[in-house]
């Protein structure tokens, strides 16, 4: 499989102040910002048994930006590589899927922020210096039936990021996002109420995350219960967060008196579906 995109990026500034230096400014400032750009794709399957397939694929990334460095001069467009490497599988005449993957993600000049101190009466000002970030990980999932009556999906993500090749910053990029994030969730229809009954459980959870105030891992639970009396209707009950967990959302500006959010707390939602 063989693919692509042309993108073509422009932005226009037009600045035109009524006063400028204490004195009447008649004089507009125009100029404009653009770059093009031809992304590809390239990817290949292989069906080694009935049911079973490897593919690996292969992008580019192309991000203009208006970030600017210490010469208040444009940085270059964010440029990289995207890279995955897999296997799908199907059971049980396709009711049970599973897949493993394996990524990595290659950015170059992506714009790191560098804070210049306030010094006499000049206020604390910044600028960008372009940077190497590199993420790879692994995916795993399963969903479908594991048996007559029974429902899963589950699915497990890893994943690690790193500036590299630069004197302001080394380490993670994204230290607010976890490391590990493991979601299931199982739906059991029991066979006394003739396929009209329906009882899930599942849990998302995380890992430590690093900002600027660390968080340590969590798990949230979650249940639901759907009734279906007549073709027609459905009735819900779910209930999120059961154990009432306080957490905080994954936030990059999460600091001291600044972007704290509490996760949702445990809270009920009936629900009545009407099928025509």
């Amino acid at each position: 499989m063989v693919g692509g995109r042309y993108t073509h990026w422009k932005r226009d500034f037009n600045y035109n102040w009524s006063r400028y230096a204490g004195a009447p400014d008649n004089d507009a400032k125009t100029y404009s910002v653009k770059n093009s750009k031809f992304i590809p794709y390239i990817g290949i399957t292989y069906d080694f048994m009935p049911g079973q397939s490897l593919y690996a694929s292969y992008t580019s990334i192309y991000k203009p930006t208006l970030k600017t460095n210490a010469d208040n001069s444009y940085l270059a467009p964010e440029v990289g590589k995207n890279y995955e490497l897999g296997w799908k599988g199907e059971w049980m005449q396709g009711k049970l899927n599973t897949a493993v993957s394996l990524f990595q993600t290659d950015n170059t000049n992506v714009g790191v922020r560098v804070n210049v101190p306030a010094s006499g009466n000049k206020k604390q000002t910044f600028y960008y210096v372009p940077a190497k970030e590199r993420s790879r990980g692994a995916d795993a999932e399963i969903s479908g039936a594991i048996g007559a009556n029974w429902k899963l999906f589950a699915g497990y993500t890893y994943n690690i990021r790193k500036t590299e090749n630069h004197p302001h910053t080394e380490g993670d990029f994204a230290n607010w996002t976890p490391k590990h994030i493991f979601r299931a969730y199982s739906s059991y229809t029991p066979p006394f109420a003739n396929g009209k009954l329906s009882i899930g459980m599942g849990l998302s959870s995380q890992s430590k995350t690093g900002s600027k105030l660390p968080q340590g891992g969590y798990t949230v639970w979650n249940a639901g219960l759907q009734y279906r009396p007549t073709d027609n209707l459905q009735l819900g009950l779910a209930v999120n967060n059961l154990t009432d967990k306080r957490y905080y959302e994954n936030n990059s500006n999460r600091t001291k008196n600044y972007g704290n959010f509490y996760g949702e707390p445990r809270n009920a939602v009936f629900s009545l579906k009407w099928k025509m």
